[in-house]
């Protein structure tokens, strides 16, 4: 028996033939074509379930975040108000500078 006719090995259909499905029947073609659109119906699913809980949770950290720099902030803006600023140079205020003299 010459190799090219041997019926053992996987995926091979014959000397001209080449490689492809071993669905022979129409129904058999059907039935997975149903299964790779449910599949990659199911991976879509699956993709924007796991979405979804990142942008939760990074939704959730952003506000973590958020909260517990709120009083950084606020020292941020009183540091600020004692300041004037006169197109981008810092201008002090000179009576505190007299009161301490």
């Amino acid at each position: 028996m010459p190799f090219e006719d041997d019926p053992q090995r996987l995926g091979w259909r014959g000397p001209r033939r080449g490689f492809g499905s071993r669905a022979q029947g129409l129904l058999l073609k059907g039935l997975a074509i149903a299964a790779s659109v449910v599949l990659l119906i199911g991976a879509v699913a699956v993709s924007i379930l796991v979405f979804s809980v990142v942008l939760t949770a990074m939704a959730v950290g952003a506000v973590y975040l958020w909260w517990k720099t709120r009083s950084i902030r606020r020292q941020m803006r009183a540091q600020r108000r004692d300041l004037n600023i006169i197109e981008g140079e810092v201008v002090r205020d000179r009576t505190e500078e007299m009161t301490r003299r």
